[in-house]
């Protein structure tokens, strides 16, 4: 007696924490299944404490995928509806656990004219980026290491929709996850407000979680028919005058290995006063769910890529021999020169970055705006030396500062 009521009760958990799977046709929406019953008895906390699980379960399930997606980005008139194409991108991203990597290239025409192809990648603590020549401007590879992530992640809102990346304000980008996850930490704060209700998103019955942090406010509208993917986005710039609107639908989905995918998602955004607004339209070539190894991830710089590492300080030339010429790097924001000891090195690394000197660039008033005492050789000689140093350090910026969007 006491194994068949246990086995009830285990039965009812069951039923009442394990999302109901869909069958049949991919891009089919299921009827509502034990998860959308079992979260409208909770109390509301406990309600978003559900949906933050589900997007974690999702998560969980998406820690090595691949995809292939197109996007096309065009400007629709208010009035008149007329349309204007502005550029298309096609990226390709990988993720391995909390790796991730994307291949992008941008066309500015609807021919397909190419404008620019990079690279990105990010480890949780550094990015490394190659943009491709001659869309960088020269014949050379542009190479960058950042501490920031590129936001090409989250500017691409098709990882919105996947529940992979959603950026912040501050420009902190995170999963859809962890957005909620803080979002019920700071729940009481006084620029803070969540609220979870009922509703309905492109003519699917929803949830709907709208979170305020200033300024920005969303609603996150999730399908519990399909286990709680991500069905749309609200999203306004202001909260008692808002300046600028946009709302994120996905518009078809299916299921690869188990997991609901979008298929097609539909963005638009634009100022309030604005005659015109964006449309971007993103549609799905493939989704790989698994496969994805270490070595996928990875970006490696091939000989002649002229790279700035703005973690070390540093820059240089990666040379066909493995040993790298280095480079002189200006920092106009602390307004000096990072300059190399030794024009070659073996490696770079925490050594190499240590053996470059830092030297002030120039400032205060001008001449003329104060006596200039006579200067003696050892001056002058520092003042050329400071000065072709800075112009050296300029012509390297110059070079690479479309490398440093990458």
């Amino acid at each position: 007696m006491r194994v068949c009521i246990a086995a009830v009760v285990v039965a009812v958990l069951t039923w009442m924490v394990v999302p109901a799977r869909a069958e049949g046709p991919a891009a089919t929406r299921p009827a509502g299944g034990g998860a959308a019953r079992s979260i409208d008895a909770l109390p509301d906390r406990e309600k978003c404490e559900f949906i933050l699980a589900m997007l974690d379960a999702r998560d969980r399930s998406l820690q090595n995928f691949s995809y292939k997606v197109r996007r096309t980005v065009t400007n629709v008139a208010r009035g008149t509806g007329a349309r204007r194409f502005m550029f298309g991108e096609e990226c390709e991203l990988r993720r391995f656990g909390t790796m991730h990597w994307l291949h992008m290239t941008k066309f500015n025409s609807a021919a397909g004219g190419i404008e620019s192809v990079f690279d990105s990648n990010w480890d949780g603590s550094v990015a490394h980026g190659i943009g491709y020549p001659p869309y960088v401007g020269s014949d050379y590879h542009h190479g960058t290491i950042r501490p920031k992530e590129n936001d090409n992640f989250t500017v691409f809102r098709y990882n919105e929709v996947l529940g992979f990346r959603i950026e912040l304000p501050l420009g902190v980008q995170v999963s859809v996850a962890d957005w909620v996850r803080d979002s019920l930490r700071h729940e009481d704060d006084e620029i803070h407000e969540l609220k979870l209700s009922k509703g309905e998103c492109g003519g699917v019955p929803a949830w709907g979680l709208y979170i305020y942090r200033e300024p920005m406010q969303h609603t996150c509208w999730l399908d519990p028919a399909r286990d709680f993917m991500i069905v749309g986005f609200d999203s306004a710039l202001g909260k008692e005058t808002v300046g600028a609107r946009g709302t994120l639908r996905l518009t078809e989905a299916e299921r690869v290995s188990g997991v609901w995918v979008p298929k097609r998602v539909v963005n638009r955004t634009g100022n309030v006063s604005s005659a015109e607004e964006s449309e971007d339209v993103y549609t799905l070539e493939q989704f790989t769910v698994g496969g994805v190894t270490s070595k996928d991830v990875e970006i490696r710089f091939p000989a002649g890529t002229h790279v700035v590492d703005a973690v070390q300080k540093i820059a240089y030339v990666v040379r066909p021999d493995g040993k790298y010429d280095l480079q002189p790097l200006a920092d106009t924001g602390g307004r000096v020169v990072h300059v190399p000891a030794a024009p070659t090195t073996n490696r770079v690394d925490a050594d190499t970055a240590r053996s470059f000197k830092t030297v002030k660039l120039l400032s205060g008033p001008l001449a003329e705006d104060r006596p200039a005492p006579a200067a003696s050789w050892p001056r002058r000689t520092a003042f050329g030396l400071t000065a072709v140093l800075a112009l050296a350090a300029l012509a390297v910026w110059l070079r690479t500062r479309r490398a440093a969007r990458q």
